[in-house]
């Protein structure tokens, strides 16, 4: 089933053309919750979002993943393990289809202290 998604006067695009805008990251005062925000371009059919952090070794720390995301703009709070807060991280964000797979991907690089 295919969703007509328009948040914005902006036409969606088809799933090769989907592009993520900006990725932030802001650590909460207890440095093990992360509020990850992630626009998206419009799109014709909802994506898949897949988000890891790894610490500065490439050791995985937290994922999620967003089936068949339906705003091209979404935030949500990922738990991290007790980790050095002095630590340096990366997030990888990447947009996926089931059909034709990942399209577009991005790396941030954040300190887990603010």
């Amino acid at each position: 089933m295919q969703l007509p998604i328009f948040e914005s006067s902006e036409e969606g695009l088809l799933p090769d053309e989907v592009r993520i805008r900006t990725v932030s990251i802001d650590t909460y005062s207890d440095h093990r919750r992360m509020r990850v925000s992630i626009a998206l371009t419009p799109f014709q059919i909802p994506p898949n979002i897949v988000v890891v952090i790894r610490d500065r070794e490439g050791e995985e720390l937290a994922s999620a993943n967003v089936i068949g995301a339906v705003k091209s703009q979404i935030e949500f709070t990922m738990h991290l393990p007790e980790v050095d807060t002095s630590c340096d991280c990366v997030l990888f964000a990447a947009v996926e289809y089931q059909e034709t797979g990942r399209v577009h991907e991005v790396e941030k690089a954040f300190p887990i202290s603010n």
